[in-house]
């Protein structure tokens, strides 16, 4: 949240990017692109503030972020497990084919070992992080769904 109480990254309404509070659609990505953040610090900013949205987005489904990994070094590569206690999904970016990978694994206990199965691989190649982390939610959310 932004400190006027407005969100501060858009979610997907109706196949536009738009803020909760109904502000004018825009996609967090291309704003910074604008501003001239192409550096690897600013990529990095951009990817733990995307992190930032998706978990808090998250909560509100009951759902969290169980582990995180980003290396900028591979093309801004990143992995995040997301889910419940029980059940959870393994996203991993390939920063380089612009590509993610989602497993899944249920956990009878916390120390349950994982055994992920990959459920599916999809393309982004002209999509933004924003986009992609829409998609992220989207699949953490299908979680609950089943």
């Amino acid at each position: 949240m932004r400190a006027d109480g407005k969100d501060r990254f858009p979610v997907r309404v109706a196949g536009t990017w738009s803020t909760l509070d109904g502000d004018e659609p825009y996609d967090i990505s291309i704003k910074l692109t604008a501003r001239g953040m192409n550096s690897d610090g600013d990529n990095t900013v951009l990817h733990f503030e995307l992190v930032q949205w998706l978990a808090e987005m998250l909560v509100g489904d009951n759902l969290a972020i169980y582990g995180h990994a980003y290396d900028q070094l591979a093309f801004g590569s990143w992995e995040l497990i997301v889910g419940t206690r029980h059940r959870r999904r393994r996203i991993v970016w390939d920063g380089k084919d612009s590509s993610m990978s989602v497993s899944e694994s249920n956990f009878a206990s916390s120390g349950t070992p994982p055994h992920w199965v990959t459920i599916r691989e999809s393309s982004f190649r002209e999509c933004s992080q924003a986009q992609v982390f829409d998609a992220v939610l989207a699949t953490a959310r299908e979680i609950n769904a089943a």
